[in-house]
């Protein structure tokens, strides 16, 4: 059984197919679900994003500086 997606908040904007920054990149929890994303400054996407576990450390941190989100789930507003 899947556990689901790594969901973390992406801080700035994030147009996808971009890829993302480990210090850009906050860890909200694991799930098959996309959590709701706050405090998003970003005017088009979401700050939220969904990584597999391939893509994230042990410490629940993305593995490097060149992955790409899985999932990002919903427009802002």
């Amino acid at each position: 059984m899947s556990t689901g997606l790594y969901w973390f908040q992406i801080s700035g904007q994030y147009v996808p197919g971009q890829i993302v920054g480990q210090a850009d990149a906050a860890f909200l929890l694991q799930s098959p679900y996309a959590p709701i994303g706050t405090a998003c400054t970003g005017t088009n996407y979401d700050c939220v994003a969904g990584f597999y576990a391939s893509q994230v450390n042990s410490s629940n941190q993305l593995k490097d500086n060149m992955e790409i989100p899985v999932s990002v789930p919903s427009k802002k507003n």
